[in-house]
């Protein structure tokens, strides 16, 4: 839930409330630190999105979908877990 809700303990919402500096990403400090960017798009976690995508069967691009399907759900905590991120 506080994944798709994006009140989870990555930068842009810390920075949102006032507890991290910046909202850039700790890992590649480039983007913002969003739900989606953590999911689908930082480089700095490019392995373990391999991983994800292979048990999400070819994985997606789409955040809803990935976060909106329950088969999904043991995939992605998964992945939250290999990059100690969260």
């Amino acid at each position: 839930t506080q994944l798709k809700t994006g009140h989870v303990g990555l930068n842009k919402h810390l920075h949102r409330i006032k507890v991290a500096n910046s909202p850039k990403c700790a890992k590649c400090k480039t983007y913002d630190e969003s739900v989606e960017h953590f999911l689908l798009h930082c480089k700095a976690y490019k392995q373990e999105r391999i991983v994800m995508k292979r048990k999400i069967k070819g994985g997606t691009k789409d955040i809803g979908k990935l976060l909106g399907n329950q088969r999904n759900a043991k995939a992605v905590v998964d992945y939250v877990i290999e990059t100690g991120r969260l």
